[in-house]
Order: structure tokens, then sequence, then C-alpha cells
């Protein structure tokens, strides 16, 4: 097993001989061989629609469905090993938690997969799951693309935020390609933001220090046409990734995210609305990571239909491929 990574990418390929031979003295020898391929330890986080590392709290609003999908899928997933994992206390889930033991939730209000019955909860609506594994995060492969440093202005491409210029977006914002943001930083938006790209935060420092704090309308929408962002184009299934920051959303403007959310610490109040489209809500904050207190997030679906395709590293082995097995020259 090793780490995807340059030194042992996946899709890397070995080939395996095995010689074998009969009795103490050779009169006979067969030889067979294989390929084997590095491949990801498969994971479930993406399955869910809230995973996160460290404690969810449900205290007020919703996390359910865009008109026309089940409610069942705003399943919440949590990998912390102690108890309270999930504590639900208010508000509405519309799918079933996932714990990684029994006991580590706690449920005193609200209601989870259409019960309001906390018994009934935990006895039918809570399932415990092997402990998934959580990406390792490689917010280096972005920065090179990141070929424009911030000064001023609010149309941003492909732009790097240099660390403590804590830059405040007052009256709106349009992000174009990449917006690396290094640490430590606290990046305020407010007004409409449109993002024509996503947003990469240096995996470096931690909450307490890096921060997002959203207090308008967030609209994602593909990336722009033209060269300058041809060199970023096969890096989808992200809008946010920030491993080591915290997202605060609030306001009353609602929000439309595509892609997968993958954050240090998530906090949501206010009166706003967010939808993700083919993405996960993934927190890896070990303490109080996912917290709902706002209004309604609704996902489309999961992330597991989108993703990424840069920037997280799994666990990973050497998976036979049976179809060239063959039989050769000792």
């Amino acid at each position: 097993a090793g780490l995807l990574g340059f030194e042992n990418p996946i899709g890397q390929q070995i080939k395996v001989k095995t010689t074998g031979r009969f009795g103490t003295t050779v009169t006979s020898s067969r030889a067979v061989q294989m390929n084997y391929q590095r491949t990801n330890m498969p994971t479930t986080i993406f399955d869910f629609a809230v995973a996160s590392k460290g404690k969810v709290l449900m205290q007020k609003g919703a996390l359910t469905s865009t008109t026309g999908v089940p409610s069942s899928i705003a399943s919440v997933m949590s990998g912390k090993s102690t108890t309270p994992a999930v504590s639900v206390s208010g508000g509405t889930i519309g799918g079933d938690l996932s714990i990684t033991a029994p006991g580590l939730a706690t449920v005193t209000g609200g209601s989870v997969g259409g019960s309001t019955v906390p018994a009934d909860i935990i006895a039918n609506h809570t399932h415990i799951v092997g402990t998934p594994e959580f990406p390792i995060i490689d917010t280096t492969v972005f920065k090179p693309y990141a070929v424009n440093t911030y000064s001023s202005g609010s149309l941003l491409k492909n732009v790097r935020i240099p660390p403590n210029a804590n830059p405040k977006f007052t009256g709106g914002a349009t992000i174009q390609g990449l917006l690396y943001i290094e640490s430590p930083n606290t990046v305020e938006f407010r007004g409409n933001v449109q993002l024509q790209g996503f947003i990469v935060f240096e995996n470096k420092g931690n909450s307490a220090t890096n921060m997002i704090d959203m207090r308008g309308n967030f609209s994602q929408v593909p990336l722009p046409a033209g060269a300058e962002f041809d060199p970023i184009r096969w890096m989808t299934g992200i809008s946010l990734l920030a491993p080591t920051a915290k997202i605060v959303i609030s306001g009353s403007v609602d929000s439309f995210l595509k892609g997968n959310v993958i954050l240090g610490t998530f906090s949501n109040g206010g009166s706003a609305d967010w939808s993700f489209d083919k993405g996960s809500l993934i927190t890896l904050d070990p303490g109080d990571s996912a917290i709902f207190n706002g209004k309604t997030v609704k996902f489309a679906s999961t992330g597991q239909l989108n993703l990424p395709t840069a920037g997280l590293k799994y666990s990973s082995y050497f998976s036979p491929d049976g179809v060239s097995y063959e039989e050769v020259k000792p």
C-alpha cells in the first residue's frame, strides 16, 4: 500500500512473473506472469451528502434535496470515534445518520429520515458503517495555475491571494478560473459573487487563522472560454477546497454550487438556502466540524457522480489484471 502521489501514481503498472519447478532435480519448469495496476483504495465518503471527520451538529434548518430528488439523499456520516459524533437537537435531516460504532449519535429533537421520535431515529435511521478513509489533501498541485497575484479589484482571473492580504469584496466579485488563497488569510465576500471556476485554500495553518466569510449570493457556472483557462479544464469535481479553513455562511440570499465542497469546518446561519449539484460537503476538522444552524442546504446528488480529479490522495494497492494472465517461458 502507498499514497497516491508523483512517486507512485495511480495507473502505475508492474508485471509479476512467477516460475515453478517440479521435483528436487529440475526436470521441468513453468512460468506465469500477470500485470498489476496501482489503484485507489475505495472510499465511501462521497456516497453521503455530508461526511465529516469530526462532529456534526444539526441545530436548526434543514438538510434535504432539490425538487424532484428523494429527500433521503441528504444523508449524514461522521467518522469521529468518540461520542457524540452526530448531535441532532433540532432541524430536519432528510436522510439517515451513519456512525462508526453504536452509541455515537445523540438525538434530543428535530427530524431524521422522516421520524421525529429519538428512539426510533436511533433504532431505525442510524447505521453503523466501517471507518471511511478521508483523503490527504495536496493543494500544491493547484498553485502553479494561479498565475496572477491579487492586488485589488473584484475581477479575479487565475489569481493567487498572498498570505495576510485579508481582502474584503464588499460589492461582489467575479472569479474566473482558479482562486488560490495562501495561509493565513481571512477572505470576506459580500454582494453577488459569480464563481466561474473554483476556489482552493492552501493546506496550511488551521481554521483559527484561515476563514472564508460568505454573506452574499454565490452562483457557480462553468469555466469561461479562452486559452488562459485551458490548463485547468481537467480539474473537475471541486467547488471549494479549503482543508484548513473555516467557511462561515450567513446572509439572506440563496446560493448554488456545482461540485464537492471540502473544508476544515463548515458553519451556516442566516436565512439563505444553499444548493449543491453533483457534490458532497466534506469536513476534515476533528472537532466541531459541520454545524448546521441556518436555513436549508439542498442536494441534487452526492459527489459520487463527480469525484475530484486533482488534489486528493488516498491509500492505494496493486490490483491484478486477470486479462493479462499468460503462461510464458521460464
